[in-house]
């Protein structure tokens, strides 16, 4: 069912939509259902304490996979003189710092957004992203200034970076997209 004029969202079971709740009014439609592995249940029916358990369940889960495999990786990083980078609080420090990442895009609601451990980002989402280490590594260069680490402090300049320059680096990733959605390559004959 489509959406209507008042931006309610769709749903296959509109007695489960109240207009007057503030999600039913925003651009964003809110999911009917659930479907895994050939399951599909409508989200309507499930009882509270079977939404809890899977809003608990989903977030442990999401956080946990945030830093899956990451304790055996810092154990193994190795400073230049051969020493380990991390020692156990060091590890334990960046694990929990990269969970905390991962609560923040929850909260937020930009969980798609692609780091360490997370989801794949969404297509403009990614090409943002590209555009602004991109552009960060340019203006680096430009500036004769060498870009710290990616886990030494190369976030956190990203993200200050992205913010101060989000307005050209959203037009030049929505530049590039139209781009690749041009035609051009189509007259090419793969055989």
């Amino acid at each position: 069912m489509a959406k209507d004029k008042n931006k309610t969202p769709a749903t296959d079971n509109p007695a489960t939509v109240d207009p007057a709740t503030p999600a039913a009014t925003t651009e964003e439609a809110i999911p009917t259902h659930v479907e895994y592995a050939g399951f599909k249940h409508l989200i309507a029916d499930f009882s509270v304490k079977s939404l809890c358990y899977l809003a608990q369940y989903g977030w442990a889960k999401s956080i946990q996979d945030a830093v899956a495999g990451r304790k055996k990786e810092l154990t193994e990083e190795k400073n230049e003189d051969g020493t380990p980078k991390y020692d156990e609080n060091g590890v334990a420090a960046v694990i929990k710092s990269e969970m905390a990442e991962r609560v923040a895009a929850i909260v937020a609601g930009t969980v798609g957004t692609r780091g360490p451990g997370k989801p794949k980002a969404t297509t403009r989402e990614g090409m943002i992203l590209k555009v602004a280490r991109e552009l960060l590594s340019f203006a680096a260069k430009k500036a004769d200034k060498k870009l710290p680490k990616i886990g030494e402090g190369y976030e956190a300049l990203l993200e200050k970076f992205t913010t101060a320059k989000r307005a050209e680096i959203e037009a030049e990733a929505d530049r590039r997209m139209v781009t690749a959605n041009e035609p051009g390559g189509e007259t090419f004959t793969f055989d």
